[in-house]
């Protein structure tokens, strides 16, 4: 009992290295949504961008920029979607 067991844990452990576990196709159905998420996030650092203008808060704008950096460098790799 204890090889069988060992073994089907170096199965599964070679599984998830290998990517097995993983639905076919999820991420090319999902990039859509994420990318809708990405870019409400960037409307949030805009919007927070502009309120921290308003009120003369500088880390506020700063904080957002890095945000809005941050997110533009997450959607980078959904340019070979378009």
């Amino acid at each position: 009992m204890f090889i069988t067991r060992k073994s089907g844990l170096k199965a599964r452990e070679r599984a998830e290295r290998e990517g097995v576990n993983e639905a076919p196709g999820k991420y090319a159905k999902d990039w859509k949504l994420e990318l809708l998420a990405l870019l409400g996030f960037c409307a949030s650092g805009v919007i927070f961008v502009i309120a921290g203008l308003r009120s003369g808060d500088m880390l506020t704008v700063f904080g957002s920029v890095v945000w809005i950096v941050a997110c533009v460098c997450w959607m980078v790799p959904y340019r070979k979607y378009f």
